[in-house]
């Protein structure tokens, strides 16, 4: 039975990947040998199984998302601790295939990709905002231009990671 449901969450992580609305539960369901009793005897309905495969996927990049600092020596010590969580997380499959999900844009609203993406955006924005408060970014975007290009960036490189960038844009040497 468990060997069902994790192919049901591999087959729905491939149909999920080029987002959600031209997913196909039935191609799911199949792919799985799973009949459609079964799965709606757990799941509420394909949004709900979105919720669960995404939920995993999180899970299993590692990353937690760290309070952001007073000082700047607390922020520079928070930022290195932050690029090593990320390196760590880097291999994870599921960066790529959450960014790859996040540019399809057709999340259903209030899913728990959005709320990640709300999450993790707020938490740039703040990130953003106290390292240029702490001297420790440049000022030369408004914050929300600012904010909307690391978001970017962070999106291109989850797919295509290059570790040097990243941590250029971390310190500050990219500005924002």
């Amino acid at each position: 039975m468990a060997d069902r449901w994790q192919e049901l969450y591999r087959a729905a992580a491939r149909e999920f990947a080029h987002g959600f609305d031209g997913a196909s539960l039935n191609a799911m369901l199949a792919e799985a040998g799973m009949s459609k009793s079964s799965f709606y005897h757990q799941v509420a309905d394909k949004a709900h199984l979105f919720d669960l495969v995404v939920r995993a996927a999180l899970g299993a990049t590692g990353v937690e998302l760290p309070e952001i600092p007073r000082t700047a020596a607390e922020f520079s010590l928070m930022r290195s601790r932050l690029l090593e969580g990320i390196e760590a997380a880097w291999p994870s499959s599921s960066l790529p295939w959450l960014a790859g999900l996040v540019q399809a844009g057709d999340a259903p609203t209030d899913s728990e990709l959005d709320r990640a993406v709300r999450t993790l955006h707020d938490w740039l924005t703040e990130y953003i905002g106290r390292g240029r408060e702490l001297g420790e970014f440049s000022s030369r975007l408004e914050l929300g231009r600012a904010v909307d290009l690391a978001w970017m960036l962070l999106l291109e490189l989850a797919k295509e990671p290059d570790i040097e960038v990243l941590g250029e844009l971390a310190t500050g040497r990219i500005s924002l």
